[in-house]
């Protein structure tokens, strides 16, 4: 068992399961516990569990046992075996995790629901969400990008690579911005409609603090 005394700031790790408890001593004393959830080995076969159910060998029922001879799963453990090793379990798996994950900034109107998006023209300014988790990959045919942020999934086709590389790693940038990384774009027909729907779909939002 350990037993310390915490002075004001001091942060003291606790491994989970671990239980514990606070004493004040010669003054009223404030502390704050914060928990992180981490995903579990369980928690992974969970997930695979739900994957199955789509599967219809998995939905059928087993023979009825009515002696003492066993059950023959081999067709099941060979299926199993199978998905496991061909299919593309932990990209899916990751995806499903990204999914889970929700920005902090969760809604911003009126410019989400379309309305006054570029109250500046191409001075507006938008900003990127705090600590959002971003994938980017590029199409087969190479003319574009997926992107997945917060378990949002988008297409941007026909971009440049500069545009991928500043639009989402910036904190903040303005329409100006953008027409300097996409040259030759036009910016009522090409620049306006992409980041209407980037914000209406709130992967970026529009900067209101200034």
């Amino acid at each position: 068992y350990l037993k310390c005394t915490l002075t004001p700031g001091d942060v003291l790790y606790i491994p989970r399961g671990h239980w514990h408890y606070a004493v004040a001593l010669d003054q009223p004393s404030l502390h704050l516990t914060l928990g992180i959830h981490c995903q579990t080995g369980v928690d992974f076969l969970d997930w695979l569990v739900s994957e199955l159910r789509e599967n219809e060998a998995w939905r059928e029922s087993l023979p009825l046992r009515f002696d003492a001879e066993p059950l023959d799963l081999d067709n099941l453990i060979q299926n199993l075996k199978q998905y496991v090793t061909n299919s593309d379990i932990q990209e899916r798996y990751n995806r499903y995790l990204d999914g889970l994950v929700k920005p902090l900034a969760r809604y911003s109107l009126p410019a989400q629901a379309g309305f006054n998006i570029f109250p500046n023209g191409l001075e507006t300014r938008f900003s990127n969400p705090k600590f959002k988790r971003l994938k980017i990959s590029q199409l087969p045919d190479h003319n574009g990008y997926k992107i997945i942020v917060s378990g949002k999934e988008i297409i941007l086709g026909g971009v440049t690579d500069s545009l991928v590389e500043n639009l989402f790693t910036r904190e903040t940038f303005t329409g100006s911005d953008v027409m300097t990384w996409l040259p030759g774009f036009d910016w009522e027909v090409d620049v306006v409609p992409l980041l209407t729907h980037l914000v209406t779909e709130g992967i970026i939002f529009v900067d209101t603090t200034v």
